[in-house]
């Protein structure tokens, strides 16, 4: 989240930047959950990675995925998983980063009495988390979205550049008869030099 200088090193003929924004959160259960947050960009100059979108826990309702802009491959991040309105209903699952995946995945179990917490994402996949579950009190949670990714071949790289990895976005809190949703993974940035 903080801006860093990457230095090229000295004889470097070329780079392969590869990287992704933040993913969002999930959002949580139950009556009246606090709000999931968005995915943050990364950056590193010249290129973009928009952070994906928080879920939510409105109905059959999809949130999309961050953008790529500036690579010569630029992939949308997976939209988060939708819920529908009834109770007893797993949350919605969170969207998978093309480049690195590492979604978290919706809880497997139907939830009896006691509400399930949303899966957190991969750490530094850039992936979105999943949804609260619901139990008595419905809907459950929608999942995060993920980030964008690229990946992008430098011919003639700068000396320096300037960059900054987005956070991932928290969980919404829980509500009421709720359950929390999980966390969105940070995004990543990866930079391999090439000598000849």
């Amino acid at each position: 989240g903080t801006a860093q200088t990457y230095t090229t090193p000295s004889g470097a003929k070329y780079l392969i930047l590869e990287m992704a924004g933040g993913g969002g959160g999930g959002a949580g259960s139950g009556t009246t959950p606090g709000a999931a947050g968005a995915g943050v960009a990364s950056t590193f100059t010249g290129f973009t990675c928009n952070g994906g979108a928080a879920g939510v826990q409105t109905a059959a309702t999809v949130v999309a995925g961050g953008t790529a802009t500036g690579g010569d491959f630029n992939f949308t991040g997976g939209a988060g998983g939708s819920v529908d309105s009834g109770t007893s209903r797993p949350g919605g699952a969170g969207g998978q980063n093309v480049l690195f995946a590492g979604a978290g995945t919706y809880n497997a179990g139907l939830p009896a009495a006691t509400p399930l917490v949303g899966n957190a994402a991969v750490a530094n996949s850039g992936s979105g988390g999943s949804g609260g579950t619901a139990a008595t009190v419905g809907p459950a949670g929608g999942g995060g979205a993920a980030g964008g990714s690229l990946r992008k071949l430098i011919t003639s790289p700068s000396g320096t550049y300037t960059y900054t990895v987005g956070t991932g976005g928290a969980g919404g809190t829980l509500g009421t008869s709720g359950a929390a949703g999980g966390n969105g993974a940070a995004g990543i940035i990866i930079v391999t030099a090439y000598f000849q």
